[in-house]
């Protein structure tokens, strides 16, 4: 190492040049290309690390040892290898490596600087920068590979231009024009860095943890529908007049594959000594990790778009709202898969109605919001079909319901947040159906940012990469029309399309931007030339979310429509496409 040190200080100055030249191109290539593929981002941050190592090996002053063994030199040099060649390394592997090298860089560059008689302070500024860089890399990695990637960019820019105004070899003390840019260049690479990790902590604060009420036991049973594990739960969105539980059940993906899931239960106090109707909630659009479940997430209900749990108590109803499988249980969520949402909110009832203290009826009316729409309608399949005969499903309500999943998916081309929902519908597809190869229908510079997008929930502050990752994207992700072969099957068969012998009712947003109308009413044809008995009705100004905020015009309108329901009153079907 020392010798290579003392070639460093023999290094023409024209060489000199051509590396801080290629420093500078590297850097622009890391911040712009990690978009383009996973393999282009490997590669430009193999380039980004070996020229960091040449950097620190052309400004290291010989005769200086570095404590550390190897020198920062040889750490980004081991960092470059590392990521060339380890197999099947995560995004996050990566970010850490990165990491690795900025803080050990940073570290020897803030030790010469202590050592130094002159510019001492740009370079104490500068290993202070590195090492908060450094850490700002390893908060990011757990954000995105992209605000990582953004870091060690800015880092190699800005060393490459502090490295061409070093003085030349023999020259004690640089110009005071030169001094001054150093300076005002690790004030920069200062404020930036810690700009940097002040916002990862920002956004990681919300991140929500899964509790170990949600891991799955080791003696899980598989017959579907029994209750596991219950716990009171607390929250200031659970009205007066109401105990809440949250609970963890078993129940299944398919005809052959148990799983758990959890969910809330919330019941009124008191009551009148009978039976108390359920309310089976089937939430909206959370996320896709497990961390998402709105029973973990600080906004519980209104996560999920309930916002009148408050409403559902004062009728004297239960509510009974599933997570689905692989939020809060253990994963992969079905996301838009019918079959085991409509079961688990099913099997949600069943173990509800295992509470001690409680006296559930089996009397059941279905709501459900969007995603949950979706799953409110497969609920009423299930019921149909036999699953779970002791719970006495006798209405659904779907509300901007996710019903025709080919327009769902057509519309989200037009969305500026089109891409977020994709990342969830596209990993839930390919963790259900292993033979669905997503890559044939994703362009690859979307990849990268639709896997990171897959493990944000809704609810927390890391969206904000998120969307504005979907500006970085920049025209369409899909390679191929996913409405077509393989992926525009399982979108045809995850339609909830099947028998529903009971009342239902549709509503919809006429100003709905993500599930349009004209989607909802070509849905709710087919469904009335079946013979359906629905009622379909359009709200005019009203879009996706504010269909069943809490001032919404649907809500009083859903809560007679359930309980003449609950009271036997005959159902209304208008079978047509009439706005309300």
């Amino acid at each position: 190492m020392d010798r290579l040190r003392s070639l460093s200080s023999r290094l023409p100055r024209w060489g000199v040049i051509l590396l801080v030249i290629a420093t500078l191109l590297v850097g622009l290539l890391i911040v712009a290309a990690p978009l383009i593929s996973r393999t282009v981002l490997i590669v430009v941050l193999v380039a980004g690390a070996l020229v960091a190592g040449l950097l620190d090996l052309i400004t290291a002053r010989s005769g200086r040892p570095f404590p550390l063994a190897g020198g920062p030199a040889g750490v980004w040099f081991a960092v470059a290898i590392l990521i060339a060649v380890w197999p099947g390394h995560s995004l996050r592997a990566l970010a850490v490596l990165v990491g690795i090298g900025l803080l050990a860089s940073g570290i020897a560059a803030l030790i010469d600087g202590l050592r130094r008689d002159e510019s001492r302070i740009p370079a104490i500024l500068l290993g202070v920068a590195g090492i908060v860089a450094g850490f700002a890399a390893f908060g990011w990695s757990s954000v995105s590979i992209l605000g990582v990637a953004a870091i060690f960019g800015v880092v190699l820019i800005l060393r490459g231009v502090a490295t061409i105004l070093r003085p030349e070899p023999g020259v004690v003390r640089p110009t005071r024009a030169k001094g001054l840019l150093v300076t005002g260049i690790a004030v920069v690479a200062l404020l930036l860095a810690a700009g940097a990790t002040g916002a990862a902590g920002w956004i990681r604060v919300t991140e929500p943890t899964v509790p170990e009420f949600y891991l799955t036991p080791d003696d899980v049973t598989a017959e579907p529908g029994v209750l596991l594990r219950s716990e009171p739960y607390e929250h200031e969105q659970i009205p007066e007049g109401a105990r809440a539980w949250r609970i963890l059940y078993t129940t299944m993906r398919n005809d052959t594959t148990p799983s758990v899931a959890s969910g809330l239960v919330v019941v009124p106090t008191g009551g009148t000594g009978e039976p108390v109707p359920v309310i089976a909630w089937s939430h909206g659009t959370t996320g896709y990790a497990e961390k998402c479940a709105p029973s973990i997430l600080s906004g519980s209900f209104e996560t999920g778009a309930m916002f009148v749990v408050g409403d559902v108590i004062e009728q004297g109803w239960a509510m009974v709202a599933t997570d689905y499988p692989g939020l809060g249980s253990e994963g992969p969520h079905p996301y838009l898969v019918g079959q085991p949402a409509g079961r688990s909110v099913l099997d949600a009832v069943r173990a509800a109605q295992q509470l001690e203290g409680i006296d559930l009826s089996e009397t059941t009316v279905v709501w459900g919001h969007s995603q949950g729409g979706h799953g409110a309608l497969w609920t009423g399949i299930e019921a149909t079909a036999g699953y779970a005969p002791e719970v006495d499903v006798i209405a659904v309500a779907a509300l901007a319901a996710a019903s025709n999943l080919p327009g769902l998916v057509s519309n989200l081309e037009t969305l500026s947040l089109g891409p977020l929902f994709a990342s969830y519908m596209l990993a839930g597809y390919a963790a259900t159906y292993p033979d669905l190869d997503i890559d044939d229908y994703l362009e690859p510079g979307a990849r990268i940012v639709l896997d990171e997008m897959a493990g944000r929930c809704l609810a927390e502050r890391g969206e904000i990469v998120s969307v504005l990752s979907t500006f970085l994207i920049g025209g369409s992700i899909w390679k191929q029309d996913p409405g077509t072969g393989p992926m525009g099957d399982l979108l045809i068969a995850n339609v909830p399309s099947g028998p529903i012998d009971v009342p239902m009712l549709l509503a919809q947003g006429a100003a709905d931007q993500l599930v349009i109308p004209a989607a909802q009413e070509a849905f709710v044809a087919e469904r009335c030339a079946g013979g359906d008995t629905i009622e379909y009705r359009e709200y005019a100004g009203l879009d996706h979310l504010p269909l069943v905020e809490a001032d919404s015009p649907l809500i009083p309108d859903l809560i007679q429509w359930t309980q003449d329901r609950f009271d036997g009153a005959p159902a209304p079907s208008n079978c047509n496409v009439s706005g309300s």
